[in-house]
């Protein structure tokens, strides 16, 4: 062994018959640049920023790593930086690992001339113009050909068959788990930049005390506080975008820290977080917490099946992600993609100064607040204020309770809900909720047009006759007829009226009627929705009809319901 910090000897080394590393960092025959070669900061390091969708995963069964490099078109590219020099890995770029069946330990090396990726065995030398990224090991892969147990030290993180990040037993940088309250999953708030691990986050239930949670590893385990909360001041400093979440198990304390970082003889590691807030510029992609038990990220579940837009039966999300943001606000529209849904559905009314605002009421006070909290005193219309006016309150309730986090909340007007629906490629479903000049509905549809949008938008009204404006104005403009009457020949009879040649015409029903005679609906080329319904078990009990559309709400997410019906 040689110590860096003799007078005589600049770099530190360890031989061994085994791969020793250095302060957390490889030791090679390029030694120079490994000092620094984990920190995003540096000039001369040398790091992989993974891409924005998903870490870089390997499969342990077929010794093969994935950057999951723009995985889909609406994905970023994963990129590799030394020096200075950025390069951007393909996407489908794979690395199989053949040297997993001479050593448990292989080493990761990146090419600066021909810009690929190798696994060389730990104690070969590193071509000239190579660099090394990480060290994996693989316990179990030389005698079984199958590794069971992986951990990677390196230039980023990832994971192993999509789970934990390192799964050595008994390595520090393995992951702690937690028995959690089984009302509230931990959760990370990006906005804030703070995980909660809602540790008895209700002291008193209507069936006894809710429990408190208790942290788990190695057969340790420490009872947390009640209602725990762990600032991470590296987000909030914007100093890396991956970090560690730590817990000193001589302190009893948690920390943030660099994911880069060693992981100390005392501290386990709880989760890795990729907060999407703390890049300099956000994106429209999620957050993501890697832990052993459930995390969510701003109160909504993470690893949603995706709804497609044009599934065989869409999922419309009413009024927005309204159970995780004030309804119809512009929070709840955003939200709407991270729990997996292309539809979004909303009402509209028109304010004094004639500007369309998507609320539901007549009045705000059912979900406005004044800005200190307290109730409204007195009803406030819509159609009889202006839009500063009313935007004097906070549009800050969640199931009838006050959400601090959301007081600076305004009313949602049509026009960012038709901007969102643009920037996030939805399809919006539009309730007018009253009788509208025919002022009102070119204004509508000037907005529309104003973005595109005129095809991507349903109109919806339960007095049909008000979209009777709308269609003379646009004729092509999709109509969906909301009605709480059984599929009646009477019903369809009146809903064919609408149909023109060149617009498509929808009955949008109660899910309390009847289905029979939807059938002939459909043959007459009318669509067929229901609404509203909040469980996957409701969803699946319209499979066996014509239905084509349901809007949807709370923890309900249709593409699961019907893939695993």
């Amino acid at each position: 062994m040689r110590d860096r910090w003799s007078s005589e000897i600049k770099n530190t080394s360890v031989s061994a018959n085994f791969p020793v590393t250095i302060n957390g960092h490889l030791q090679t025959s390029k030694s120079s640049i490994l000092p620094s070669m984990l920190s995003e900061n540096s000039a001369t390091g040398v790091y992989v920023s993974p891409a924005a969708m998903k870490l870089p995963d390997y499969d342990l069964t077929h010794h093969v790593l994935n950057f999951n490099s723009k995985v889909s078109d609406l994905d970023t590219t994963a990129t590799v930086t030394y020096n200075g020099e950025r390069y951007a890995i393909p996407a489908n770029t794979k690395v199989e690992n053949k040297v997993f069946n001479q050593t448990s330990n292989a080493m990761l090396i990146f090419s600066t001339s021909t810009k690929t990726f190798d696994f060389i065995k730990w104690n070969d030398d590193v071509p000239e113009d190579s660099v090394p990224l990480g060290m994996l090991r693989e316990l179990s892969g030389i005698a079984t050909n199958q590794a069971t147990q992986a951990s990677f030290s390196g230039a980023f993180t990832m994971t192993f068959n999509g789970k934990s990040v390192n799964q050595l037993g008994n390595d520090n940088d393995s992951m702690a788990t937690i028995i959690q309250s089984d009302r509230f999953a931990p959760d990370y708030d990006d906005r804030t930049h703070t995980f909660r691990f809602n540790s008895q986050r209700r002291t008193f239930t209507n069936d006894g005390y809710e429990p408190k949670v208790v942290i788990t590893y190695n057969g340790s385990q420490y009872i947390l506080d009640s209602d725990v909360t762990v600032a991470n001041q590296l987000a909030v400093n914007r100093q890396t975008s991956i970090q560690k979440l730590v817990f000193n198990i001589d302190t009893k304390d948690f920390s943030f820290i660099r994911n880069d970082t060693p992981t100390a003889y005392n501290q386990w590691v709880v989760a890795i977080v990729r907060d999407d807030n703390s890049l300099e510029q956000n994106t429209l992609f999620n957050t993501t917490v890697i832990a052993e038990f459930p995390v969510t990220v701003n109160g909504l579940p993470q690893g949603q099946t995706i709804n497609e837009k044009e599934a065989n039966m869409i999922g419309i999300l009413h009024r927005g992600a309204m159970d995780y943001a004030p309804e119809e606000s512009l929070p709840a529209y955003k939200m709407a993609r991270q729990i997996g849904f292309n539809h979004i559905e909303g009402d509209v009314h028109f304010t004094k100064d004639n500007i369309p605002v998507m609320i539901h009421d007549e009045t705000v006070n059912r979900i406005a607040f004044n800005l200190d909290g307290s109730l409204l005193n007195q009803d406030v219309a819509v159609a009889e204020h202006t839009l500063d006016e009313l935007n004097q309150y906070s549009y800050s309730m969640i199931h009838s309770k006050f959400r601090p986090e959301y007081k600076d909340t305004k009313l949602c007007t049509f026009e960012d809900m038709v901007k969102i629906g643009k920037a996030y490629n939805y399809h919006l479903h539009v309730e007018l909720k009253i009788e509208m000049t025919k002022e009102q509905v070119q204004t509508l549809v000037d907005i529309a047009a104003k973005y595109g949008m005129l095809d991507n938008i349903s109109w919806q009204a339960f007095t049909h006759e008000w979209l009777k404006p709308l269609q003379e104005i646009y004729p092509k403009a999709t109509l969906e007829l909301l009605t709480v009457d059984n599929p009646t020949d009477t019903l369809l009879a009146e809903m064919k009226n609408y149909q023109n040649g060149s617009n498509y015409v929808i009955g949008s029903f109660s899910s309390k009627v009847n289905p029979d005679g939807m059938v002939d609906f459909a043959k007459a080329g009318i669509g067929l929705y229901v609404w509203t319904l909040y469980s996957n078990k409701a969803v699946q009990s319209w499979l066996g009809t014509p239905v084509n559309g349901v809007m949807v709400q709370g923890e309900v997410n249709p593409a699961k319901a019907m893939m695993f019906n």
